[in-house]
């Protein structure tokens, strides 16, 4: 079954593969007791209570809820290779009853129970993405990406912004790209400025309101 799943991952893009084979043997570790050897055995029912076997480790405090999340949206991905996009995905949290995280929403105002999707729900129509972890907030239906091409898969990048707060980072960010790679400044040194003056360790993602990218946008171009 390993060997079928390495040509499987191979047809995948490079940062989908990131960490892909590695939580794709743990299932197969946890199913070879059951006898699963060939990728025709693996059906829903089969992930769900794998889904469910991970959730025990949750509770027992063996395994962050994200980590657990992220290991079932893998089993997804290569199934959804496996069968030419013909595999229905399971539901880490609605299927197989792994808790959200607590992210803090813009919109929202609050922390929130974030729910793990990846990208065929936030963009259907980017082939590219379909398989990329977002955490979404149902609430308001805005989203953040994850830190998907590390090892922390399912690490959320910042809070969860409003497309509104979504457009000043990437204009902030453009900008301090701009500015320290132009040579006038290093990198951590521009950052570290930053910080000194909102009192806090600076990073882009965790923007919270537009009055904040205000802010750090005046900071910011000063060095410009």
């Amino acid at each position: 079954m390993k060997f079928a799943v390495s040509r499987l991952l191979a047809k995948l893009d490079i940062s989908i593969r990131t960490g892909l084979s590695d939580r794709w043997s743990m299932f197969v570790d946890w199913a070879k007791p059951q006898r699963i050897n060939k990728m025709e055995k693996i059906d829903r029912a089969l992930v769900i209570r794998y889904g469910e076997y991970l959730q025990t480790l949750v509770a027992k405090n063996e395994m962050l809820p994200s980590i657990a999340q992220g290991y079932v949206l893998a089993v997804n991905t290569v199934m959804d290779s496996a069968t030419e996009h013909g595999w229905k995905n399971v539901s880490p949290t609605n299927d197989c009853g792994i808790w959200e995280a607590s992210i803090y929403c813009c919109a929202c105002g609050i922390d929130v129970d974030a729910r793990l999707t990846d990208g065929g729900e936030i963009y259907p129509y980017r082939i590219d993405l379909q398989n990329q972890p977002f955490w979404c907030c149902d609430t308001c239906g805005n989203f953040v990406g994850c830190h998907h091409k590390t090892k922390a898969y399912t690490t959320p990048i910042g809070c969860i912004p409003t497309s509104e707060i979504k457009y000043a980072r990437k204009i902030i960010h453009a900008l301090l790209d701009r500015i320290w790679q132009s040579g006038r400044i290093g990198r951590s040194e521009l950052y570290q400025a930053i910080s000194d003056e909102v009192g806090c360790e600076y990073h882009t993602a965790n923007i919270r309101s537009i009055e904040e990218a205000r802010t750090v946008y005046r900071i910011v171009h000063k060095y410009s």
